[in-house]
């Protein structure tokens, strides 16, 4: 893989959670992108977030739920591979946001959301920590999870994500909390 592939895929990697929030024909079209030179180019480990997030369209947009495992399962087995410790929460956050959700318990997502956002957030990642987290509060809350443990661990991530300035991610928790403190 020559050193321009490898940075096109990285750019389309980051590129690609900006896209997933504003725009999903763009969002889609760069893991396309991202799969399509990973393929004709080499595999490598920037390539391994673009396996996991089609998966993720696999599972989101044409419903094939099996096709999106299997790549989901593709993106984990090369994490190991190539130890590629600093693409593991992005390609978490995927797995069990989007993916595994369908096949397995959704209780079984918590413990990788969790580990993705402190990988994430020892990586510099901010965004994708607090993305992590505000997804492991809302599968907190899915699971039937005490709510008063739901409400406090969504306090504290909100807090985390005003101290960041992730207001978006923390308008996306919000709910989440006031829904456990109304049932409290």
């Amino acid at each position: 893989v020559c050193s321009s592939d490898l940075t096109a895929v990285r750019l389309m990697s980051i590129l690609s959670l900006y896209a997933y929030l504003s725009d999903q024909k763009l969002y889609s079209l760069l893991v396309f992108r991202m799969l399509q030179t990973s393929l004709l180019h080499g595999i490598c480990h920037e390539s391994i977030p673009g396996f996991a997030s089609y998966g993720g369209l696999l599972s989101c947009c044409f419903r094939d739920i099996e096709g999106a495992y299997r790549f989901g399962q593709l993106s984990l087995r090369l994490l190991e591979k190539f130890e590629a410790k600093e693409c593991l929460g992005q390609v978490y956050l995927v797995i069990y946001s989007l993916i595994n959700g369908w096949i397995e318990s959704h209780y079984s997502s918590l413990e990788p959301l969790q580990f993705a956002y402190s990988n994430q957030m020892r990586c510099g990642e901010i965004q994708y920590a607090m993305m992590s987290a505000r997804q492991y509060c809302t599968h907190m809350y899915q699971c039937g999870v005490e709510l008063s443990t739901v409400e406090k661990t969504c306090e504290d991530y909100g807090k985390m994500m005003i101290e960041h300035k992730q207001d978006l991610f923390y308008k996306y928790t919000l709910p989440y909390r006031q829904a456990s403190l109304n049932l409290m």
